[in-house]
């Protein structure tokens, strides 16, 4: 391969970093660095020299460890085996990451376990290049972030359900408001994520969840019937166990004309009895604090005003 005069490279989008083809590079070559790179020469995996933007020289003079790499008889036109990596420092802000396996979580308000499926995006930069290719690049010609998703999955993901979880044990968050403090929750994924990126050279920024979704083959249908019944009740103004022994009377009495029917009929008779003493007990009158009127017991709804009595 010919030697080189001039060493540059046009960054190219999704691409961190890029090793330049040739490692035969002359003494004198021209290095152009633009204002959104830098440029690492290594050799052996040894740090020679870092460049910032601007147009450079490549000579002894300024690089004073290419003296040992340098064979002098050449003179002016001695060539030089080094890698240069160019490293892109833009900002990538849509790199995608989503759940394989659903998060679970217990709801607070009902003890049901409900898996949600998460899924956002995340912004990416290298902030310290020299310490980016030392511990990730290695042998590699060129490095894009979709190798960098793949590398930090397991952290992103790690953390993610880790502080989702805490978050929600810790607010006593349902599981279907969960939706209202998203961006709340994204910045501590943020916080946390920041220092683990940092150890390889890269900033994390705008992490976002965009969206935690219960998985709808389980928990989901049992928090929501939950919420119904309860929505039910409130309306009905009857507790969960007198609904519970209606249920199991109107069960007994379908077994009528079937094997059993006694029994049905037995547990029927006990469970209106056990209610008529519920209902005799509280059959004394009270007055609605809303409009004075006195109401029977029975009563959760004033039957003058509407309100709700206890």
């Amino acid at each position: 391969m010919p030697l080189l005069n001039v060493v540059k490279w046009d960054a190219q989008p999704g691409i961190a970093a890029f090793r330049y083809p040739s490692e035969k590079i002359r003494l004198g070559s021209q290095l152009f660095v633009s204002e959104t790179q830098n440029v690492i020469l290594l050799k052996s995996g040894r740090l020679i020299k870092s460049f910032g933007p601007g147009r450079h020289t490549l000579a002894t003079g300024n690089i004073p460890l290419l003296d040992a790499l340098v064979n002098l008889p050449f003179g002016g036109d001695t060539p030089f085996p080094a890698e240069v990596w160019f490293v892109n420092r833009t900002v990538k802000l849509d790199i995608p990451w989503q759940t394989n396996t659903p998060i679970p979580l217990r709801d607070p308000q009902f003890g049901v376990v409900t898996p949600l499926r998460g899924e956002g995006q995340f912004g990416l930069a290298v902030e310290d290049a020299e310490k980016f290719l030392l511990k990730l690049v290695g042998t590699l010609h060129s490095f894009d972030y979709e190798t960098l998703r793949l590398y930090f999955k397991g952290i992103v993901l790690t953390r993610t359900s880790t502080l989702v979880a805490g978050f929600v044990s810790e607010r006593l968050i349902p599981v279907l408001q969960i939706a209202s403090h998203l961006s709340e929750i994204s910045e501590q994924v943020n916080a946390a994520l920041a220092d683990e990126f940092a150890a390889y050279g890269l900033s994390v920024s705008n992490f976002r969840i965009t969206a935690l979704t219960p998985d709808p083959s389980q928990g989901l249908e049992q928090v929501s019937q939950a919420l119904a019944d309860k929505a039910q009740m409130d309306i009905l103004g009857i507790s969960y166990r007198e609904k519970k022994e209606l249920e199991i009377m109107e069960k007994a009495a379908m077994n009528q004309g079937m094997p059993g029917t006694m029994l049905g009929a037995g547990m029927a008779m006990g469970i209106g009895q056990q209610m008529a003493q519920n209902l005799s007990s509280s059959a004394s009158e009270t007055e609605c604090p809303h409009c004075g009127r006195t109401c029977k017991g029975i009563y959760s709804f004033c039957p003058k005003c509407g309100k709700k009595i206890k």
